[in-house]
């Protein structure tokens, strides 16, 4: 297979059917709130002008995504030309030649990124579930050489393996990948920034976030900083001070990235006690205590 990959932080060309605008708004979207899981990815998408919303000034950030949608978005994201395709004949019986995703799947087909399902089948506009688009990802980007070796019949394993390997997915709370669950717009993007940028040690917890008083404001802490209430610093029992964390409500999918500078929660279940301007950015104070996921940032991140 010849690979037209070039280095892959150049541009990322995420392109979505036709009915979308080409744009976003100055705001955005009126659907993406800033601390929305995939704010950040979603963003950096649009800013590159590789990915835009709806013409009601939405984007549909939990919408699923089809098979060829995802195809066409990771073949231009990694490079490739589908004009390079060349034939007018049809790779699966259920393919329309006139359909504006057939040219993505012809290319597709004759660099072996795309073989269809156990029937031979496209399934043009069945929903994109996680390992099929990490397969159609790592083979768009010619990196099947770093494929890990692993011993299965799972046909999908060393995929996810080198997904979990480069901090490309999370787990659930219980340690699983959901290798089968379903892709949203939202998710993709965060997909393909991740795999752009590398902005996750791989490093994940899950427990409960509590925060400070609004009276620590002013406060010293074990590293020395003093507390910014009003900012956004958090107390973790062992991450090196200076670490960025994002922690997201996984009831809510918000999220917010703040600095370890202090020591502690020590309750049971606990694992993050947050300034209350970063608790609310997950939630109500009221509430006392969220049920959260806790990300270490690279060192280099941008996020």
């Amino acid at each position: 297979m010849k690979s037209r990959f070039p280095l892959f932080s150049l541009i990322l060309a995420l392109v979505f059917p036709p009915a979308l605008l080409s744009h976003a708004e100055e705001n955005w979207y009126d659907d993406v709130a800033e601390n929305q899981e995939y704010y950040t990815a979603i963003v950096a998408m649009t800013e590159a002008g590789v990915v835009s919303g709806y013409e009601d000034g939405s984007f549909q950030p939990l919408k699923e995504v089809s098979r060829v949608e995802a195809l066409k978005m990771i073949l231009e994201a990694t490079g490739h030309d589908k004009d390079d395709a060349g034939t007018d004949n049809a790779p699966f019986d259920d393919m329309d030649l006139d359909a504006w995703y057939a040219p993505y799947v012809d290319y597709a087909y004759q660099e072996e990124i795309l073989t269809g399902d156990d029937e031979g089948t496209l399934r043009p506009d069945a929903s994109v579930n996680r390992v099929e688009a990490l397969k159609m990802l790592i083979l768009a980007a010619d990196k099947t050489s770093e494929l890990p070796g692993v011993s299965n019949d799972m046909w999908y394993i060393s995929y996810l393996e080198y997904a979990v390997e480069n901090a490309l997915l999370v787990p659930d709370s219980s340690g699983d990948y959901q290798p089968e669950a379903l892709l949203s717009r939202g998710e993709l993007c965060e997909l393909l920034y991740r795999f752009q940028s590398h902005p996750y040690t791989g490093e994940v917890e899950f427990g409960d976030a509590t925060y400070y008083g609004y009276g620590s404001n002013g406060s010293n802490t074990a590293s020395g900083t003093t507390l910014d209430a009003y900012g956004y610093m958090a107390a973790h029992k062992t991450l090196p001070f200076g670490t960025r964390v994002r922690v997201t409500n996984v009831n809510n999918n918000q999220s917010v990235v703040v600095t370890i500078v202090d020591r502690g929660p020590y309750g049971e279940g606990r694992i993050v006690d947050l300034t209350p301007a970063a608790f609310e950015e997950l939630g109500s104070l009221s509430t006392g205590v969220l049920d959260v996921r806790l990300e270490v940032l690279a060192d280099e991140s941008t996020l």
